[in-house]
């Protein structure tokens, strides 16, 4: 391939996020903080698919990138996606042993 053709195409690198090349904060961080859920890429991780959920403050709509993992927000921010409802208004939230998004 010559160089040509090589800067023609991006790196799959630049497409696809990975975890040690996002500054993020996991869910518990932001627990009890209204945020405007917006989009999120799925990626793999150690013990499975997380989500890389791209958020907004809604005080200064300042970027916050919260990681999910559990099963419970990856269903539902899934749905919302796929019900076109993205973006939204959204807490998480504790509820026994795992989190929600409210």
């Amino acid at each position: 391939m010559n160089k040509k053709s090589q800067t023609q195409y991006k790196r799959a690198g630049d497409l696809v996020p990975s975890l040690t090349d996002i500054d993020y904060v996991k869910v518990r961080d932001v627990l009890g903080t209204d945020l405007i859920l917006e989009k999120f890429s799925e990626v793999g991780a150690k013990f499975g698919k997380v989500l890389i959920l791209e958020t907004k403050q809604v005080e200064d709509e300042a970027p916050v990138v919260v990681l999910v993992g559990g099963m419970v927000l990856i269903d539902k921010l899934k749905q919302l996606r796929d019900k076109k409802l993205l973006p939204c208004l959204g807490k998480f939230v504790q509820v026994g042993n795992y989190f929600d998004v409210v």
